[in-house]
């Protein structure tokens, strides 16, 4: 819900527990924005796609989340992938529409299990360029990815471990 912005009147009346996940959620983000490794990947990106490294990174991350899974979580990542998609649908409720649209399609089509195989990652990337709102060359940088497969997936592993720290030391749950 962090990504969908609900209104301050909705913000008011959610359950704790969707609220601690807004701002771990939005911490998160933060902390990887302005994680100095994570900014270092963006040269590394072809000069036409530069301006995507943003995204196309945020989504390689998704994958080598699910290729590490076994090392950095305690619970199967299917069982992960049905805890979400079962407690999207007790909360849709709180959700704004968009919301709702969008995590309903999730969970028709899968999408937190597409993300564990590169061919995965391709079809998100073309599709996440589909639904920008203005012409642009980002289809096909999972070529980026492959480019720059351990240099990402190194970033990534540095990244999980600060993250866990500063989620830690910030208190934050959720």
């Amino acid at each position: 819900m962090g990504d969908f912005k609900p209104d301050a009147v909705l913000r008011s009346i959610l359950p704790k527990e969707i609220t601690l996940g807004i701002e771990n959620h939005r911490f998160v983000d933060r902390e990887t924005d302005k994680y100095l490794p994570v900014k270092e990947l963006r040269p590394l990106f072809s000069p036409e796609r530069r301006r995507f490294a943003g995204i196309v990174t945020d989504i390689a991350f998704d994958y080598f989340l699910i290729k590490h899974w076994d090392d950095l979580a305690v619970v199967e990542f299917p069982e992960f992938v049905q805890s979400c998609y079962t407690g999207l649908e007790e909360s849709r409720e709180w959700m704004p529409p968009r919301m709702s649209y969008v995590t309903a399609k999730m969970q028709e089509y899968d999408w937190l299990s597409t993300y564990a195989t590169m061919d995965g990652i391709s079809k998100t990337i073309d599709q996440v360029s589909k639904r920008m709102r203005f012409k642009n060359n980002m289809a096909g940088s999972v070529i980026e990815i492959n480019n720059n497969y351990d240099q990402i997936e190194s970033v990534f592993l540095q990244l999980f471990s600060h993250l866990n720290e500063q989620v830690q030391s910030a208190k934050i749950e959720g």
